[in-house]
């Protein structure tokens, strides 16, 4: 049991803010008179007062305490608790260059890892570029990130003067990534290795604003004022930038004098394997971690194939996670002829996928594009009819998933509950 004294109750959370103290303040005026005795009405504006702050600080408490993982999934929208659950915390950092990686959280779902990241620059006055590599160990195979998380022209400078909504954590800078798929089956306490790439200019950086920008809007003001202001203040704190006036019009002409030419928001404009780009990876980054594989919650029913009155359905790929939801259905006319699938395919239109009551589901709120229309395909003399998406994982997982077309429910499946 953990004795909590009153110093420890006092560092436990931050000081109420004046504007938090006055928004008390208001409230409480504004309870309406009761008629009762005063001592009443005081207690119980008191006890509703401190529900309000224990709300306040239970709110405060669980922000503090959801790994950053499901931050860098989701923003600030709502977890599933499936998601929750997978979520877990890692404590993993290394040095190089004067640069130092920390991997803070992740989220492993059977097949793919989610993970987030803090880069901390030691001399804030020298930025530098760094880049989360593709090359990702998990249980000693090559595993991969995608091309599109880890494009040579995302690196990302550190601190970042990148624009934002107040307060801006610019050092450390935190990111995340995720992996290819894995095909292996893991279990236990897995370990793995993820790489970040530092870069240096070779002679300095030279960060491209133009006439248009909002930095120089003298009309603009409140709080985006601010914004713009803290970023400029960023921007003018390095030591070895140079600001100029400029768009990326004139990035080649910037960069045919040597300089490492950045948008305003820190990004390289040239890829950093570009020779455009003059500079020098000074670092190889490997951070090390472990992570319980066990933790993973997925519903696969991949594999299925049954008859129906027009064809044959292959479930080829249904596979549910809290990170993503893998869908392939092929669907084989009785008759093998382009117009049968073309016909086929009107007659089913786009699909749904549903809860046991018939409802849509819901997703989770993550970065993804998707089309739930067939596509006529003819596969070695074969004509069919595909479903083929990558969806976001659910936000909530019902008792049942229905793949429903125009027509009713294609198939059903019942999602087994946790044990």
């Amino acid at each position: 049991m953990i004795d909590l004294n009153p110093s420890m109750l006092q560092c436990a959370y931050p000081a109420p803010s004046d504007a938090f103290v006055a928004r008390m303040g208001r409230l409480l005026h504004a309870l309406p008179a009761e008629k009762e005795k005063p001592m009443k009405r005081h207690l119980f504006r008191a006890a509703l007062i401190a529900a309000l702050i224990l709300a306040t600080l239970c709110t405060a408490a669980f922000a503090l305490t959801r790994p950053a993982v499901l931050d860098w999934l989701l923003a600030d929208a709502p977890a599933s608790p499936q998601l929750t659950s997978a979520a877990q915390y890692v404590h993993s950092e290394s040095s190089a260059d004067g640069v130092t990686v920390r991997l803070t959280s992740l989220v492993y779902d059977g097949t793919q890892l989610a993970f987030a990241y803090e880069v901390e620059n030691a001399d804030p006055t020298h930025p530098a570029l760094v880049l989360l590599s593709s090359d990702l160990i998990v249980a000693g195979q090559p595993t991969s990130v995608p091309h599109y998380v880890t494009n040579t022209g995302d690196a990302r400078l550190v601190p970042s003067p990148h624009l934002d909504v107040l307060p801006v954590q610019r050092n450390p800078l935190t990111g995340g990534g995720w992996s290819n798929t894995i095909d292996t089956s893991l279990t236990g306490t897995v370990s793995g290795v993820a790489y970040f790439d530092v870069y240096r200019p070779e002679k300095a950086f030279a960060v491209l604003i133009p006439a248009d920008s909002d930095f120089y809007n003298e009309s603009i003001d409140g709080e985006y004022r601010a914004e713009l202001d803290d970023a400029l203040a960023t921007l003018r704190r390095f030591t070895d930038v140079l600001l100029v006036d400029g768009s990326e019009a004139d990035a080649d002409a910037w960069a045919a004098q040597g300089y490492t030419v950045l948008g305003q928001s820190g990004r390289p404009v040239f890829p950093v394997d570009d020779p455009r780009s003059h500079v020098v990876q000074t670092a190889r980054i490997a951070v090390p971690f472990t992570f319980d594989a066990d933790n993973a919650f997925s519903c696969d029913f991949s594999g299925t194939a049954f008859p129906t009155e027009d064809c044959t359905v292959q479930v080829k790929q249904f596979l549910m996670t809290p990170l993503v939801t893998r869908i392939h259905i092929q669907l084989l006319p009785v008759e093998n002829t382009e117009a049968a699938a073309r016909a086929l395919a009107g007659s089913l239109g786009p699909f749904t996928l549903t809860d046991g009551t018939g409802q849509p589901v819901v997703y989770s709120k993550m970065d993804t594009m998707y089309s739930m229309h067939p596509t006529i395909a003819c596969r070695d003399g074969r004509w069919l009819v595909r479903y083929v998406e990558e969806l976001p994982g659910l936000q909530a997982f019902p008792a049942s998933i229905g793949f429903t077309v125009s027509t009713g429910d294609l198939f059903r499946f019942d999602i087994p509950r946790p044990e």
